[in-house]
């Protein structure tokens, strides 16, 4: 039996549809989409602009609703939960790191990774600052704690990004274009370091990217064709080029 049957899904969507009205006229960016993951997956989900992709991601971050089917995280049917609910809920169980980080200028790095712990009353302020100085340490910054976004490198600030979704212990990641903003050196060590967190947590990693390079890295892989999700097979993938192959 294989690992994906003899677990329960953590997060899952049955036959998930989104259709929006745009001048008069419907469009559906995504079609009755089926989608799985257990603790400790890594999946990427690859497609052009335009091809439904950040709707589906926004739909697996509880961002949206879906206009049919369900989303389930933890066997729980979240689509049908009150907004405020629905807020807690994706603020336990969820981490994001964007392409941009929106990293707090006037704030030090450890405050910014800190932020999402400002709403978790259960935990003392003393409790607070040791999480996230433990997460600035897991992607290898807690000698730059006291320093602002500005005087970190872009490849740093995303480094604080991704301890910033840490932070709440979540149980799955969603990664949207994590390297899109960083040199092919800088990106291959987001990557190694996204890796090496999922092997160390068993967190769920979900990776949307147009890079079909960054894709061939994880378990499985999913594509978006005109709002259609297909499973990839790695076989398909094409080769690297030169620089990428060195830089991954």
């Amino acid at each position: 039996m294989s690992r994906h049957t003899d677990i329960s899904p953590l997060l899952q969507l049955r036959q998930v549809a989104k259709r929006y009205q745009v001048g008069g006229q419907e469009i559906e960016p995504l079609k009755h989409a089926d989608f799985a993951i257990i603790p400790g997956d890594y999946v990427s989900i690859i497609g052009p602009s335009g091809s439904g992709k950040s709707t589906m991601l926004h739909i697996l971050g509880c961002l949206e609703r879906p206009s049919s089917g369900q989303v389930f995280i933890d066997g729980e049917d979240v689509s049908a939960l009150p907004d405020a609910a629905l807020s807690g809920f994706r603020s336990r169980t969820l981490g994001f790191v964007f392409q941009r980080w929106y990293l707090l200028e006037r704030m030090t790095a450890v405050r910014n990774v800190e932020l999402p712990l400002d709403y978790s009353p259960s935990l003392s302020r003393t409790e607070r600052r040791v999480r996230a100085l433990e997460c600035l340490r897991l992607v290898g910054l807690d000698d730059r704690a006291e320093h602002r976004p500005s005087q970190l490198s872009g490849g740093q600030q995303q480094r604080v990004a991704i301890a910033r979704a840490l932070v709440n212990q979540p149980k799955i990641l969603l990664l949207d274009e994590p390297t899109g903003n960083l040199d092919p050196v800088t990106g291959a060590e987001i990557i190694e370091l996204i890796d090496h967190l999922r092997r160390e947590s068993n967190v769920a990693v979900v990776l949307v990217t147009h890079d079909m390079q960054l894709a061939q890295r994880t378990d499985r892989c999913f594509q978006l064709i005109d709002g259609r999700l297909e499973r990839k097979a790695k076989d398909t993938f094409p080769p690297a080029t030169t620089e990428r192959a060195a830089s991954l």
